[in-house]
């Protein structure tokens, strides 16, 4: 696993070198890594998004087959399926952005706990001897996940020369490489670890909760496919973002928790791009989806809807049913099915034993 983190760190690591050979700022490298990456993925950001469109727009259809059969789930899923082949829709493929995201992450993170290897390109050897040093002089762990962080922040200290005195000749001019590497963005340590600076640093987990929550409510507001959704599944999906959100914002360096709030403004910012290249309103009949969802609620409610005049005409049709049924002496036959769909299979019984 270690393998592909460091692959997809190499790939991102080398792109986010780039960003700071421009800007020459780490925070700001960040930032624009998360806008190069959104820029280079707008390509699957509109697929998805049209894929979201093809699904929006067979909902009518959807609605009629669930009338149309209502209660054979078997039917409904064959129409369905046909349905989908027939617009070439990939119900998979609204998984595709938060796969593409977790890799994104992954190797984000990766970079992060590691800018020496990725920004600063600094030998294998020359990092050992440094963090070597680090180890004598300020008890860092050369094996801990954040060792190359805590030496940066012994290098800012004041500590630089004294570390360089620790390493061999061949590795000292990297002080000035150290050095050099500022962390600060906006007054804060982009290496700083809200779980452990205390309350003062809780600012970073609730901005981080604060741009997810934003992005959620958008989405439900302006994503085709999620405004579709219930309420139950938006606030569950939109609980399940901002919960990430504060872990990232608690649990990792500060400069992972920029790149994920830049992440949730830019895809605002993206669906609002998407939304004007591709106008809902042009590709989806809005005004049949509610036409054949109120229908299909209509019948999923005959049974108690709470309508004081539908619910006297059922019990009314009921009565007659059981009338109609008893008319005829000895001759009473019920067939129970345990589940829906199955008259196909004991349709031709039936069929024949009415006939007679």
């Amino acid at each position: 696993m270690q393998t592909i983190i460091t692959a997809i760190g190499t790939v991102l690591g080398a792109i986010m070198r780039v960003c700071y050979q421009v800007v020459n700022n780490y925070g700001l490298a960040i930032v624009l890594f998360t806008l190069v990456s959104k820029v280079i993925l707008l390509p699957v950001s509109v697929w998805v998004h049209k894929n979201g469109l093809k699904v929006v727009r067979m909902q009518p259809e959807i609605n009629r087959l669930n009338i149309k059969h209502f209660g054979d789930k078997d039917a409904i899923a064959e129409g369905q399926a046909a349905l989908y082949k027939r617009e070439k829709y990939n119900p998979l493929a609204s998984l595709v952005p938060l796969a593409i995201q977790i890799v994104i992450l992954m190797g984000v993170i990766e970079v992060i706990y590691h800018p020496l290897n990725y920004l600063l390109r600094m030998d294998a050897e020359c990092i050992g001897a440094w963090l070597a040093a680090g180890q004598k002089l300020g008890g860092i762990d050369p094996a801990a996940s954040q060792a190359q962080l805590k030496l940066l922040n012994l290098v800012h200290s004041g500590q630089g020369a004294a570390l360089a005195g620790q390493v061999p000749q061949a590795w000292q001019s990297a002080q000035s490489a150290l050095e050099g590497f500022g962390t600060r963005f906006l007054g804060i340590d982009l290496t700083w670890i809200a779980s452990e600076k205390g309350a003062a640093f809780l600012l970073i987990p609730i901005v981080t909760g604060l741009s997810a929550l934003l992005l959620s409510l958008v989405q439900n507001k302006l994503n085709p496919l999620q405004h579709e959704q219930n309420a139950g599944m938006q606030w569950g999906t939109s609980l399940f973002t901002v919960g990430i959100s504060l872990y990232l914002g608690y649990f990792v360096p500060a400069g992972v928790a920029l790149y994920w709030i830049c992440s949730n403004l830019f895809t605002i910012l993206q669906q609002l791009l998407l939304n004007r290249l591709i106008d809902p309103k042009k590709v989806v009949d809005y005004k049949a989806l509610e036409e054949t969802r109120a229908e299909l609620d209509k019948l999923k409610n005959l049974g108690g809807s709470g309508d004081a005049k539908a619910d006297k005409q059922l019990r009314r049709r009921e009565k007659a049913d059981y009338k109609r049924f008893f008319s005829v002496a000895n001759k009473h036959l019920v067939f129970y099915s345990e589940s829906n769909g199955f008259y196909k299979y004991f349709g031709p019984v039936l069929d024949e034993i009415f006939a007679r």
